[in-house]
């Protein structure tokens, strides 16, 4: 799990709940019909704008967002002079069968 990610979130809310607490009661900026036109409206206009597809892929982003795993760059980088050692010697079309041993979808 990417810990920053978790403790931006967690400090923002944070943040947020006490800036309102030092400025008056939290009770006083709850409003529930103000907070369903704003999560129901934000729901409809991504539901009009996106095909359903790819909303209901969202939950593999979130996924991604939590639990993604990051390679080293100096890993990266020494792929990336595989790749172009491969093509110099061999040529362009040499890469395509070096992609298959590529773990990284976007080096691939």
């Amino acid at each position: 799990m990417d810990m920053s990610t978790l403790a931006g979130i967690i400090a923002g809310c944070a943040f947020m709940i006490i800036s309102i607490m030092l400025n008056g009661q939290l009770s006083s900026y709850y409003d529930l019909p103000s907070i369903m036109i704003t999560l129901g409206g934000t729901f409809a206009a991504t539901l009009v704008a996106y095909p359903f597809e790819r909303i209901a892929s969202l939950t593999k982003v979130v996924r991604n967002l939590f639990f993604s795993v990051e390679g080293k760059p100096q890993d990266i980088i020494s792929t990336i002079i595989e790749l172009a050692n491969i093509a110099r010697k061999e040529g362009l079309l040499a890469l395509e069968e070096a992609a298959y041993r590529i773990d990284d979808p976007f080096l691939q």
